[in-house]
């Protein structure tokens, strides 16, 4: 695991973690339900950085070279 960030985030406390790291997926928890919620594919390299932008957009970079922009449903 090398990278994971909360929505909303602190001092908010949110529900929605993400997480990624070097098996190249970015895992997605509900924290309110205690269970993973998705999954996000795309990157051929480490995951190594994950930002919320608001609560509508997850970004993600790794080694790969390149920078996703996921649109967030909660």
């Amino acid at each position: 695991l090398l990278c994971c960030l909360l929505l909303p985030p602190p001092p908010q406390a949110g529900h929605l973690l993400a997480s990624g790291g070097a098996d190249e997926h970015i895992r997605l928890y509900d924290l309110r339900r205690r269970a993973e919620s998705g999954e996000l594919l795309y990157h051929k390299g480490t995951v190594t950085c994950l930002s919320f932008v608001g609560s509508t957009h997850l970004l993600s970079a790794g080694d790969d070279g390149i920078i996703c922009i996921w649109r967030c449903v909660v």
